[in-house]
Formats: C-alpha cells, sequence, structure tokens
C-alpha cells in the first residue's frame, strides 16, 4: 500500500543545522538503535488467522489470487495466496480490524474488498482475535475492467516504450492506494487490467529516465490529476503524452584550462534530492 503523505516533496535531514536539543535527541535515538529495548510479543501461536476461499463467476475455486490484508493505520499486516482449492490463511494477525482485498495477478477479474466492495473506503473490517481463526473471510471474484492508451512523445509523436503506468484508488480523499501497475510497450501501448468499477488516477513514470513523469492529464499530482471512470468489464482509454527531460552540459578544465577527464558532476533539485550525476570524458565534456 502505498500513502503518500509528503506530495512528492521531502527534505534531505542532514541539510539542516541542529538546535542542541536535537542533537540530544537523535544521539539518544542512535543510543536505541545500538541497544534496543525489547518489547515482550505473543508467540506467533497466540496470534490471529483471517481464512476463507476465493471464486470465480461460477462458483469455481479459483487458485493463485492474492490476498493481503491492512490495520486501521493503513498499514499492510500480511498477505498471501490462494491454493489449488481457492482457500488461504493470512496468519500471524494481532486483535484489532483489518481490511481484506483479493486480486489477480492475471487481471482477468476485479479486484475486490471483503465484503464485495469495490474500495478502500467502502470495505466491510474483519475482526481478528489473537489467538483465534476468523474464517468464512469469502470473496466471488467477477470480469475485471481495464484502463489501456498510448504514451507518445510530446514533441515527436512517437511511442515511449518503458513508461510504467501505475493506476491508483483515492482514499478518504487525501492519500491513495496501488491498483495496478504496468508497462508500455514498444508501441507505446498499456493496458492495467483487473479494475472494479470505480474511478483512478495514473501515473506515468519513466524507467529510464528519459522523460518528465506526471499524472493524467498532464497534472502534476495525485490532487489535480483527472479520473479515468472505469465500468467493469469495459476498458477505459486514456493517452498520455510526456516531454522529455533537460539535460545540462559544460567543460571542466584544469589551472591551466586542460580538460579533466573522470570528474564526477552532479546536481540536486530544490529539494535538496539528487536528480543527476555523470563523470566528464577525455575532453573535460
Amino acid at each position: 500500500m502505498n500513502l503518500d503523505f509528503s506530495g512528492g516533496k521531502r527534505r534531505d535531514l542532514f541539510t539542516q543545522k541542529l538546535s542542541p536539543l536535537k542533537v540530544i535527541v537523535v544521539f539518544a535515538l542512535l543510543l536505541l538503535q545500538i541497544a534496543p529495548i525489547h518489547l515482550p510479543r505473543a508467540h506467533a501461536s497466540g496470534l490471529g488467522t483471517i481464512s476463507g476461499t476465493v471464486t470465480g463467476p461460477e462458483s469455481q475455486p479459483l487458485e493463485g489470487i492474492e490476498v493481503e490484508c491492512w490495520d486501521d493505520w493503513g498499514i499492510k499486516q500480511s498477505s498471501t495466496s490462494t491454493a489449488s482449492d481457492g482457500t488461504y490463511a493470512l496468519r500471524g494477525l494481532d486483535t484489532g480490524s483489518y481490511l481484506v482485498r483479493f486480486s489477480d495477478p492475471s487481471g482477468t477479474y476485479a479486484y475486490q474488498w471483503f465484503d464485495g466492495k469495490s474500495t478502500f473506503d467502502g470495505a466491510t473490517p474483519v475482526d481478528v482475535t489473537a489467538g483465534e481463526e476468523t474464517e468464512n473471510v469469502n470473496a466471488q471474484l467477477s470480469p475485471g475492467g481495464a484502463i489501456g492508451g498510448t504514451v507518445t512523445d510530446a514533441s515527436t509523436g512517437g511511442p515511449i516504450e518503458g513508461i510504467e503506468v501505475l493506476a491508483y484508488e483515492e482514499i478518504g480523499g487525501f492519500f491513495y492506494i496501488d491498483a495496478g501497475v504496468t508497462t508500455t510497450d514498444a508501441d507505446g501501448h498499456y493496458l492495467v487490467g483487473g479494475l472494479p468499477s470505480a474511478s483512478y488516477k495514473l501515473k506515468f513514470l519513466d524507467l529510464y529516465n528519459r522523460y518528465v513523469g506526471e499524472w493524467y492529464h498532464d497534472k502534476g499530482s495525485f490532487g489535480t490529476a483527472t479520473p479515468v471512470a472505469v465500468t467493469a468489464p469495459d476498458t477505459s482509454t486514456a493517452d498520455e503524452d510526456l516531454m522529455s527531460k533537460g539535460t545540462i552540459s559544460g567543460t571542466v578544465t584544469g589551472p591551466e584550462s586542460q580538460p579533466l577527464e573522470g570528474i564526477e558532476v552532479e546536481c540536486w533539485d530544490d529539494w535538496g534530492i539528487k536528480q543527476s550525476s555523470t563523470s566528464t570524458a577525455s575532453d573535460g565534456t
């Protein structure tokens, strides 16, 4: 589960000046890392379990369906896959409430939240008691919808291969959780399948650092991204064009204006995050 609290921006902790009090706090934390305090925890046999069966539209058992559960803090606590008879068991759970999701890695069937819900916000919590098994947390999956399209170069119109396309489901109007991911082929085509009927936001990232990443449609953040509505089992279309990244170039020389080879050149953005690095060639460029 991906919860983005930072808006995609952060500063390097070590670029900030520390007050004497902060120095003491940091030192204390380092000591805890060296000599951690071990709190007692229940043995695995005393933890709870969620179990059930996943079937398809014709009530046939589905093998290989991914089953995951999150606690009420939005932290994934356990995951597993269904056996050949469609059964599964999520073990090692503390007492509490969990949200369970069933996903088909092949994209044939729409993912589903317990109990038969299409979104995280609408999911029915499953209560677990340590040392006991919560049974019959079942799911019957139906054919999934999809989002597909073509990613092209904004300047040339040519297709772009190797662009990662991520679909996200919104949570509570503030955060988001991954709903699917794929990569464009040589023709720039992509297809994110296994989606239930809902609205999603897409992010496009270049795995090879050639193009500027963005949200659909030419947006800079999750909050401003244009939602894409899906009605399963249909496929919605969402094409995107990306701008190629800029380049900084120059020549590095020594005291006698001689070109210097092997000089490391790096650049950081205004948030203190390194964005690129390289070394000079034999002619100093």
